[in-house]
């Protein structure tokens, strides 16, 4: 059993790069949503059903930005798509984070939010287009565990 454990190196530059994206897309997900909930509902006063229905909001708008990039990643191409959606959500979080700095409305800030949200959902169909095309046939399924993994 131990014997067909392959060592994670084996895979190729390419998707470790692609994993850490991922990875990043997911923790700067994972660490935003719990403060933006907490600074609605504590500093600006909004009930937690607002606050969820703000999560279900943004969480609608970005399934379907995904099924426009999917389609945009065929025709822009893979990477082009990846490193645009990866600085639009970094100017979106940079935006998102000044907009709570200086007590912006409230309308702009869920704006914004959903804005996030939709650009790093947007990296997924190019990512996992990407993990296709670099992995060998033989390890695509280890590739996107490790991606998921990431």
């Amino acid at each position: 059993m131990w014997s067909k454990i392959r060592i994670p190196g084996n895979f190729d530059r390419g998707i470790w790069v692609i994993t850490l994206i991922g990875f990043l897309n997911s923790a700067a997900f994972a660490v935003s949503l719990p403060f933006l909930a907490l600074y609605l509902y504590g500093q600006r006063g909004l009930s937690m059903f607002s606050v969820g229905l703000i999560i279900l909001i943004s969480g609608l708008c970005a399934a379907a930005t995904q099924l426009v990039a999917g389609s945009l990643s065929d025709k822009l191409g893979r990477r082009p798509m990846l490193l645009y959606t990866v600085a639009a959500s970094a100017a979106a979080y940079a935006g998102m984070g000044a907009l709570i700095a200086y007590d912006a409305p409230l309308a702009a800030i869920i704006t914004v939010y959903c804005v996030v949200r939709s650009a790093l959902m947007m990296m997924r169909p190019p990512i996992t287009a990407m993990i296709a095309d670099i992995s060998r046939p033989d390890r695509l399924t280890e590739s996107y565990g490790l991606l998921r993994v990431g």
